[in-house]
């Protein structure tokens, strides 16, 4: 996904530079972040991918407008490669740009966080979660999982410990609870997500439901196989 920055957001760019240095420990980082600006970013993959790419913008905007996104949860899904975490540096950079707080972290990793402050701090997940109560922007959902060949029913073969099963749980109790915008990616696919995170949060009548949630399919040509 083309990020070149034009000569109007170079601005912006050492702007964002200098509000990321400034940014929480919890915020993903790296050299790719600030070059990753809605302006600049071209949508090339046809129509579902301006689609997705559009929403994702206006669920920036509504938070600007203090308003309540709709859909509240967003998801970008599909296989590696196609520009779902340049999408999501895009919004927190959009965020970031307007001061607007929020956390853009790894799925895992932020579930280590709780599972680690909750260990530490003897604080319950919920307290731990509700220290954050902004938009949250949560990448690689579901990257360590191992799953059978089952497409239609898959199930998980990799471990699931009971502490990030329960911090999994209060993270998304809570964002339903208070409203908590949520702008999520993963490479899962629509079977394996609820065999991931459970019937609790993302079946049929889960928290993804009561939420409104919507997801997109990712399926254009990856730009990785362009760059080799």
């Amino acid at each position: 996904m083309d990020s070149t920055l034009c000569y109007d957001c170079w601005d912006k760019h050492e702007r964002l530079m200098r509000r990321w240095a400034k940014a929480p420990a919890l915020d993903v980082a790296g050299p790719t972040k600030g070059r990753a600006t809605f302006k600049c970013s071209k949508m090339d993959r046809g129509a579902i991918q301006a689609d997705a790419f559009n929403r994702v913008k206006a669920w920036c905007h509504s938070i600007r407008k203090h308003k309540t996104p709709r859909p509240l949860w967003l998801c970008l899904k599909g296989f590696p490669g196609v520009g779902k975490t340049h999408m999501l540096c895009c919004a927190s950079n959009y965020l970031t740009y307007y001061d607007i707080p929020h956390t853009f972290q790894r799925f895992g990793a932020y579930l280590d966080y709780c599972t680690n402050a909750r260990r530490n701090g003897g604080n319950s997940y919920e307290e731990i979660v509700g220290r954050k109560k902004s938009p949250m922007i949560l990448d690689e959902i579901g990257v360590e999982a191992r799953f059978d060949d089952d497409d239609e029913d898959p199930r998980l073969l990799s471990e699931y410990s009971e502490a990030k099963f329960n911090a999994t749980n209060a993270l998304f109790d809570y964002a339903l609870n208070h409203k908590i915008p949520m702008l999520l990616a993963t490479n899962l696919g629509t079977a394996q997500i609820p065999a991931y995170l459970g019937a609790r949060i993302a079946g049929p009548a889960g928290r993804f439901a009561e939420a409104g949630y919507r997801d997109f399919y990712c399926d254009w040509k990856d730009y990785r196989s362009e760059s080799k």
